[in-house]
């Protein structure tokens, strides 16, 4: 108890520690301030919706990211494709760090009151925010 009234200051929280509970589902609300759904063009004129995006953080740190996009090519027919990456994650306070694996990415970003996370692409700057 001593060691933790030292450690943990005046508030008796372990800065090394979530803050909040952190597991669950998140939700993505919005990418850079705009809501989905989020439409695109590429190169070849199709046209990319981003529809979804959901984010399962385990107790056990591994995770989960299941993307959906809607594709539809000129003059072609729409399809509905899912991207799925696992990875890992940690916390401390009210910090969290995501690493993915197959993409080698890792997003670090901040969550409050366990219900909202905001994680920023350490490559790209982007920003997503996340409603559990």
């Amino acid at each position: 108890m001593v060691l933790c009234a030292a450690a943990c200051g005046a508030s008796g929280h372990d800065p090394l520690t979530p803050r909040f509970p952190v597991p669950g589902v998140y939700a993505l609300q919005t990418v850079n301030g705009s809501r989905l759904p989020i439409t695109g063009t590429g190169l070849d004129s199709t046209i990319s919706v981003y529809v979804a995006d959901t984010l399962t953080l385990a107790a056990d740190q591994t995770l989960a990211h299941v993307q959906t996009f809607r594709h539809t090519p000129p003059g072609g027919q729409t399809t509905t494709t899912q991207e799925h990456e696992t990875g890992r994650w940690s916390a401390t306070d009210s910090v969290i760090t995501a690493r993915f694996d197959a993409s080698a990415d890792t997003e670090t970003g901040t969550f409050t009151a366990g219900s909202t996370l905001t994680l920023i692409d350490n490559f790209f700057g982007d920003v997503f925010v996340y409603r559990k």
